[in-house]
């Protein structure tokens, strides 16, 4: 009795692991879809063409700088030229540990100033505002010297 007692309770647990695992994989049961917010149609009168000139609407406000890390402020990062706009800009999508233990090239932080917007929907950064990012990291945040070096693996063998 108390072989086939244990027989059953691994088979019993190798069963709930494989049902498990099938579950998180999305194979057991379907998951809900996310509900999309229905759009209203707009009334005819608001979709029709006036037959007069509109005067433009005023130009919208610039946004306001947003913060991903609210209790951080640009002061985390060393004191230089760009420092507040590499702050907000970077400080919007992740903190400032990020940038602060990060050491790179100016060509390195350019590609991943690259590759955040290509792979991470990072804003597109160009022209003079690109190019002081780039010269404020690179500066403040030069890539870091390697600790010492093993003196036993840089010896030839005679």
């Amino acid at each position: 009795m108390g072989l086939s007692l244990s027989r059953s309770l691994v088979i019993s647990l190798g069963v709930a692991i494989v049902v498990m695992a099938a579950d998180r994989a999305g194979l057991v049961r379907e998951r809900p879809a996310q509900p999309r917010p229905a759009v209203a149609a707009a009334p005819a009168a608001v979709t029709a063409a006036p037959a007069t000139v509109v005067a433009a609407a005023p130009a919208a406000a610039p946004a306001p700088q947003v913060n991903a890390h609210p209790e951080e402020t640009p002061d985390v990062l060393p004191e230089g030229h760009g420092r507040d706009e590499t702050f907000y800009f970077c400080t919007s999508c992740h903190g400032s540990a990020v940038i602060t233990r990060t050491g790179a090239t100016r060509e390195r932080w350019d590609y991943l100033l690259t590759w955040m917007t290509e792979v991470h929907g990072m804003a597109p950064l160009a022209g003079s505002e690109r190019e002081m990012i780039l010269a404020y990291l690179s500066t403040s945040f030069p890539p870091r010297r390697r600790g010492p070096t093993n003196p036993f693996l840089t010896q030839s063998s005679n």
